[in-house]
């Protein structure tokens, strides 16, 4: 029997298992937050796929996610992901991961991980927390980031496997 999915993955190997696999699951490490913060802010504007595929890229630059190795990028580093074809090349977007890394790190003092900073958040304080905290960082952006990190809800389609009816809703 065939599996029906979210019609935005159903074309693409690579995004069939980031939908069965990633997408609304809770990451585990703060290098793992960090990544996906990191690809909700350069998808902003894109197509997840292009993002996506580009995904073992941006795991390069950005030192896998070394959250301490990306606060310590300098202007030099930042000039040279400028140039950097494997990544999309934006120089705000890059500047800004920069910045996040070092909120993580002050987060992670005060809080002891970026992931107990979240869960201690209400659901209602959780967007304008991220806004607040993080550059490049809007409601979209930090909506897209709570879903792909399963502190909201994936909204699958009615049609997906994955799609769980919400109570009173029909």
């Amino acid at each position: 029997m065939e599996k029906f999915r979210c019609k935005w993955c159903e074309q693409d190997d690579d995004l069939r298992h980031y939908h069965d696999e990633i997408w609304g699951t809770k990451r585990a490490t703060d290098e793992a937050l960090f990544e996906a913060l990191t690809l909700e802010i350069f998808q902003a504007g894109l197509k997840w796929a292009t993002i996506y595929h580009k995904r073992a890229g941006f795991r390069r630059a950005f030192a896998h996610y070394n959250i301490d190795e990306v606060a310590q990028f300098d202007e030099a580093k930042k000039e040279e992901l400028r140039k950097d074809a494997s990544i999309i090349r934006h120089r705000m977007k890059i500047a800004a991961t920069i910045y996040n890394a070092k909120q993580i790190l002050m987060l992670q003092q005060q809080y002891g991980s970026f992931r107990q900073f979240l869960d201690t958040l209400t659901p209602d304080e959780r967007i304008p927390a991220l806004r607040q905290h993080f550059k490049h960082v809007g409601n979209t952006t930090a909506e897209s980031f709570l879903i792909a990190c399963g502190y909201i809800p994936a909204p699958h389609e009615k049609r997906c496997y994955l799609y769980v009816k919400e109570e009173g809703k029909s």
